[in-house]
Formats: structure tokens, sequence, C-alpha cells
């Protein structure tokens, strides 16, 4: 959940690649959610997005809100049916997302930073911030 949460914030790139209500509405159903069937319903949500159906991904900030659905379906998968692999495949995307942030924005220290920090989910959540900000000044940077 830490690290679904940690890159939350770039669904604000882009409206669309998102559920309806949006990503934030829907991984809040999954981090509160007390049982499995609350957690499927919020991930077909998830699956629910057009962009899923396409061979390719989004391109450009579209990614972003898209990459980070995928990273909360995986989220809600280590929360239920596939636990480890839930866990492994949320950091595979939260990196992703981070090392594209710190490509585009970023003064390079997001994915370092988060590694570091694995091993502590209080100061994994520190670093939100800090992507908060980097998803401002890419949003200032495309308009």
């Amino acid at each position: 959940m830490a690290l679904a949460s940690l890159v939350e914030p770039v669904a604000l790139l882009d409206r669309s690649c998102q559920p309806r209500g949006g990503l934030s509405a829907v991984a809040g159903v999954i981090r509160k959610a007390g049982t499995d069937v609350e957690i499927d319903r919020a991930r077909h949500l998830l699956f629910s997005i057009p962009e899923m159906l396409m061979q390719d991904e989004p391109v450009g900030l579209a990614w972003f809100p898209y990459r980070a659905s995928i990273a909360w379906i995986y989220a809600a998968d280590s929360k239920c049916t596939a636990p480890c692999d839930g866990v492994v495949n949320t950091f595979k995307c939260a990196l992703d997302i981070l090392d594209a942030l710190d490509g585009m924005a970023g003064d390079g220290t997001l994915v370092d930073e988060t590694v570091a920090r694995m091993d502590d989910v209080g100061r994994l959540a520190l670093l939100r911030p800090e992507v908060e900000r980097t998803v401002a000044e890419l949003a200032s940077a495309s308009q």
C-alpha cells in the first residue's frame, strides 16, 4: 500500500487513464477494504479504464496515471489474492514511475531514496511530498 500511495500523486498529471471517480477514490477503497470482495470490486474499477484494453501503453503525461492505476491493481493483489506477486509488481511499477519522474523533472533521487527507505514504511511515506513537488513541477512545465 505504501508504494502505491507514494506514486498516487502522478494521477494529477492527466485526468485520463483513471477509473470513474478518479484514482484516489479507488485507492481509498482498497486501503480501507476489509474483505476480498471489496478489494476485487475496486480492482475491477481500475481494470475498467479504456486504456487497459489497448495493446500499447498511453504516451506522454497520460502514461503516469495509467501506470499508477496498474500499481494499485498490484497493491490490491498484495492485500488479498497474491501477496508476494502483488508486492513485487507494485515495487516494479512504483520504480518505473519514479524513474520517469526523476528523468523528466526530478533531481534524480526519488528511486534511490525509495530503495533506501524500503525497510521503513513511515520513512517511505515521507517521500510523498517530494513526489508531489516533482509532479507539480512537471505539470507546470507541460502547460
